[in-house]
């Protein structure tokens, strides 16, 4: 397997490059070399590639086999968000949120989540739950924060303890019409966007 990675990366198939770039960035089958997984993602990402423009942004926000650095990191994930990869449209989304490498723009990070979301992210549900809660950027709207809380829980509540806590938090602060709301909006969104989240899954 690792032979024709090789081969095939060499010739210059980005999908190759980053499959081999991520043998080097996690030590599988070879020495970690942060380095040379760098260069790999970038040759992909060079070609428009959005999964080697998604890791090689990972490598510059941790300072990981490059120099650090949250401007690069942010442009690399608006090309890999501007192509759809869920993940990194969500973690675009917190670039814009913290103002780390773009200025600092909270209502444009409202967008990238929503868009995270519809691509299947369900990370960015439950950042949404708490904004259309607090409706400090949006119009508040409890059905809606209802919604989007039902469909991290009903993603993430099993694996992330976070969200539990969140669950935990913010569930017993709606009526019970707007928690049946939510849960009906939240059921519908659930069956509409199936294989979105199938696919969001696999591409991280």
């Amino acid at each position: 397997g690792l032979y024709w990675i090789r081969l095939a990366a060499a010739q210059g198939l980005s999908v190759a490059q980053v499959m081999l770039g991520k043998h080097y960035e996690k030590g599988l089958g070879v020495e970690p070399d942060l380095e040379k997984a760098a260069g790999l993602y970038r040759s992909a990402a060079d070609q428009k590639d959005p999964i080697g423009a998604y890791r090689l942004a990972l490598l510059y926000f941790s300072g990981r086999g490059v120099e650090k650095n949250f401007e690069t990191s942010a442009a690399l994930l608006r090309a890999a968000a501007d192509q759809k990869i869920p993940i990194a449209t969500h973690y675009y989304a917190d670039m814009l949120w913290t103002g780390r490498g773009v200025p600092q723009d909270r209502k444009a990070a409202v967008t990238w989540y929503l868009k995270a979301s519809e691509l299947g992210w369900p990370f960015a549900a439950r950042m949404l739950a708490g904004i259309y809660f607090s409706g400090e950027l949006v119009e508040k709207d409890l059905e809606e924060a209802s919604k989007w809380l039902h469909v991290a829980v009903a993603l993430l509540l099993k694996s992330d303890p976070v969200t539990q806590r969140f669950a935990r938090a913010l569930g017993p602060r709606f009526t019970p019409a707007e928690r049946a709301a939510g849960q009906t909006k939240a059921r519908a969104f659930l069956e509409s966007h199936r294989e979105a989240f199938k696919r969001a899954t696999i591409l991280q």
